[in-house]
């Protein structure tokens, strides 16, 4: 059997809570020999959304009176008034306000939620990095890829497991020359451990490009330091490579490549940058958008 009307529109409706309050008059006569005869007057409803109804509406003058009439076929008339005080234009502002707010509240609650993870016990801060790799630029090479890996002290524990980040290979804008572009996700999550922090992690940036010959080259390394305050970052890295000197080596970079590479990259960062009495030569630019967030303890 098919459903009947009812039920078509009471499962196709979103359930809603009501609170519903009745106006009962009891209209036996006064002698008491009858029995209650109650008539409900007004049924005034509430939902979840705050909205009150009221059946039936207030009476206005085209229509003075409602009548209802009692088992003997007394009639009764009675009338509906709105009789609360009128609100100020201050208090309609301030109750405008309080809504807005609520249902700030209420929106982000929803979107975000209400339960975080908790920092470890002996954990002042917990930090959490998100960001991508733009793009490269102003390298002698096509076909270019960026490696990323993250350098911190033992003050500083990983709450994922921390990969190196490598992204696509990517070919040369046509348009923007010598410009690639990456848009390659990265995302670290962290926890300081110590009192006080001295040295935030550094993120070590390693170019690279590979020929039809899968032959890879290093076209630059680059460092920077994670920013202390949370907040959106637009990152430009200078990359520089060990200059190669003689011309056994430049042609062995050429048609062979990996000549000028660093053997533990932990040098770039930990020097401080500093390559006093190391020749290099500077190469090509990385951007880098970030995103720092960090979550304390109160």
């Amino acid at each position: 059997d098919s459903p009947s009307v009812s039920d078509r529109i009471s499962h196709r409706c979103p359930t809603m809570t009501l609170q519903v309050m009745y106006l009962v008059a009891d209209l036996r006569r006064m002698d008491g020999i009858d029995e209650c005869d109650e008539h409900v007057l007004c049924q005034i409803t509430i939902d979840n959304n705050n909205v009150m109804t009221i059946q039936p509406d207030i009476t206005r003058e085209s229509q003075p009176w409602y009548r209802v009439e009692n088992r003997h076929r007394e009639l009764y008339e009675y009338s509906l008034e709105h009789v609360s005080i009128d609100v100020s234009s201050d208090d309609k502002l301030i109750h405008q306000n309080l809504s807005d707010e609520l249902y700030q509240l209420e929106r982000v609650s929803r979107n975000i939620g209400d339960t975080f993870q908790e920092l470890l016990v002996d954990s002042p801060l917990k930090a959490v990095i998100l960001g991508n790799i733009v793009s490269a630029e102003d390298y002698d090479y096509d076909n270019i890829y960026v490696r990323v890996e993250l350098d911190y002290s033992d003050d500083w524990e990983m709450v994922d497991k921390c990969d190196d980040v490598v992204t696509q290979i990517c070919r040369k804008s046509k348009h923007k020359t010598n410009i690639a572009y990456f848009s390659c996700p990265l995302e670290y999550n962290m926890v300081y451990k110590g009192e006080s922090i001295v040295n935030w992690p550094n993120i070590i940036v390693e170019v690279c490009s590979m020929d039809v010959w899968d032959r890879h080259r290093i076209l630059g390394y680059g460092y920077f330091t994670i920013p202390d305050k949370p907040g959106k970052y637009n990152i430009r890295i200078c990359t520089w490579k060990p200059h190669i000197t003689g011309i056994v080596n430049h042609l062995r970079d050429f048609f062979i490549g990996g000549t000028s590479v660093i053997q533990d990259n932990h040098y770039i960062s930990t020097s401080n940058g500093s390559r006093y009495g190391y020749t290099t030569d500077s190469t090509g630019t990385v951007s880098i958008q970030l995103y720092v967030i960090h979550q304390h303890r109160i």
